[in-house]
């Protein structure tokens, strides 16, 4: 596929393709991207994320001469990762991984919440969850340290939190499992219920994932500058 210019200053004439897992941006002149600062460009970033959604895919990667890679971009992963396209491209690497998810992306796409955390750092992978619940915008969960949220005394990991993963490991599930949280943003504590799910091989790493429903949570205690976690 090749794009003519979009709005002529953003990208130059470029071929877009991908592999079913990264979305590959080829300019033609690597000088004329760097020169005109097109990779710094905001609209051109947008339009690079929005295709990497479009076609389910996690990240991309604009190359060099038609060669290296020059610079490596992270999609938000939103609903990609639940998207048919990228299931099936999970299933040719990873049919089992693709088996697990695909019940996670029945439960996405009927308006659930679905959250995937490292089990090595505590780290978020993925996450839908909207501003009306979470504060921030669903793609800013990428990468938060979920560990932080489980210190409700700002040291201590809860008895909460150990008993999930002693759970996990020996069951690997945690149906329904009741949790206090400190949301990072306002440091308030609520009070969340999540059906778990633990994956042995997500990408080469354990990981629980988080299921439940947009409205499943309290607040215990309202939000405190202390316990705002940056």
């Amino acid at each position: 596929m090749f794009l003519d210019n979009v709005n002529d200053t953003l990208i130059p004439h470029c071929e877009v393709y991908d592999d079913g897992e990264t979305l590959f941006i080829d300019p033609h002149s690597y000088a004329e991207w760097v020169s005109s600062r097109i990779n710094d460009s905001e609209s051109a970033r947008n339009f690079i994320i929005s295709e990497c959604q479009r076609r389910g895919l996690p990240r991309a990667e604009i190359r060099r001469d038609r060669g290296k890679p020059y610079q490596i971009l992270a999609a938000p992963p939103s609903f990609s990762l639940f998207s048919e396209t990228r299931l099936n491209a999970i299933g040719k690497s990873n049919p089992r991984l693709a088996r697990s998810l695909e019940p996670m992306a029945i439960e996405a796409s009927e308006g659930k919440l679905v959250t995937i955390v490292s089990m090595i750092n505590d780290r978020c992978k993925h996450s839908n969850v909207p501003p009306k619940r979470g504060l921030r915008q669903a793609p800013d969960w990428t990468g938060y340290d979920y560990r932080q949220s489980w210190k409700l005394d700002g040291t201590n990991l809860s008895d909460e939190y150990g008993a999930l993963i002693r759970l996990l490991y020996d069951d690997e599930e945690a149906p329904n499992y009741e949790y206090n949280l400190i949301r990072p943003d306002d440091g308030a504590i609520l009070r969340y219920s999540t059906s778990y799910t633990f994956i042995r091989d997500f990408y080469g790493e354990p990981v629980r994932v988080g299921v439940s429903e947009p409205e499943a949570f309290s607040l215990v205690e309202a939000g405190r500058g202390d316990r705002v976690i940056k």
